[in-house]
């Protein structure tokens, strides 16, 4: 069961922090200080989360896009929050919060397959597809004005998170809609083997919020697109969304939501990226 009551809020974009960051052929990327006083040097992420370690601040600046409440899996009412636009300080939580409990759960794997447990179907359970994203990297890669960044907070931690492209050309139509980099829902929300789910419908409340900001906010057209990571390809086909194979990247089959798609299925039946 999920129970959204969406409130909407100020959205601030703009970046708090006073710096710019930029990437060299290396991958490094040069923090230009913002004093007037000119210069640079390059730093690594290593560094960055080393210096959001020294200087901890609040994971969030400013009032969030929506508030709403939704059931955990316990049965208990709680309250979440989106926040829209770049947080240096919630992708390093992601991985933080999200990298450890991964972490866990493998540990957690080997001990049962050691003591003689066979993990087979386990494994095949197990959603770690976007185990190895780093979400600190990519708030570094993605920050120009293309982009928008969405992360849903409860109980004081990064349940989801969502980066979305804008424009890009709709291969239905050819008008312009948004195109979702990255989504995925922290993994204690997903089914696994060591602790009950938290959360269930996180991804699903995220995609609606950006479809409506999409249209409210960028004057898009109603709709999406997104390469799909292999497993989740049922989820997409089941969304009613449209494959396009000549916009396939790799091994990423394309979707596209059109316009007039039917409703979602209840979130009970996400298996994207534990959606």
């Amino acid at each position: 069961m999920n129970i959204s009551k969406l409130t909407y809020l100020h959205c601030p974009l703009s970046i708090s922090l006073a710096t710019s960051l930029r990437f060299d052929e290396h991958h490094s990327f040069a923090i230009v200080m913002a004093t007037g006083k000119g210069g640079a040097r390059m730093v690594t992420i290593a560094d960055i989360k080393a210096m959001v370690a020294a200087a901890p601040g609040p994971l969030v600046n400013g009032p969030p896009l929506v508030q709403g409440q939704f059931l955990r899996f316990d049965g208990v009412l709680s309250t979440y929050s989106i926040h829209c636009g770049w947080n240096i300080q919630l992708a390093n939580a992601c991985d933080d919060l999200w990298g450890g409990f991964n972490v866990q759960l493998l540990e957690y794997l080997a001990a049962q397959r050691e003591a003689g447990v066979d993990i087979t179907q386990i494994m095949e359970e197990v959603q770690m597809d976007d185990a190895h994203w780093h979400w600190l990297a990519k708030s570094v890669h993605y920050m120009s004005d293309e982009y928008r960044w969405f992360f849903l907070i409860a109980d004081d931690a990064p349940q989801g998170a969502c980066l979305i492209y804008f424009p890009k050309e709709s291969a239905i139509d050819g008008q312009n809609i948004f195109y979702i980099e990255y989504i995925a829902t922290a993994p204690w929300n997903r089914h696994n083997p060591m602790s009950t789910r938290r959360f269930r419908g996180v991804g699903t409340i995220l995609v609606d919020l950006a479809k409506d900001y999409g249209v409210r906010q960028l004057g898009l057209r109603l709709g999406y697109c997104l390469h799909a990571l292999p497993r989740a390809v049922p989820f997409y086909e089941s969304l009613g969304m449209l494959a396009f194979p000549d916009r396939d990247k790799d091994d990423l089959p394309y979707f596209e939501m059109p316009p007039l798609a039917p409703p979602p299925l209840a979130p009970a039946h996400g298996v994207a990226n534990g959606l």
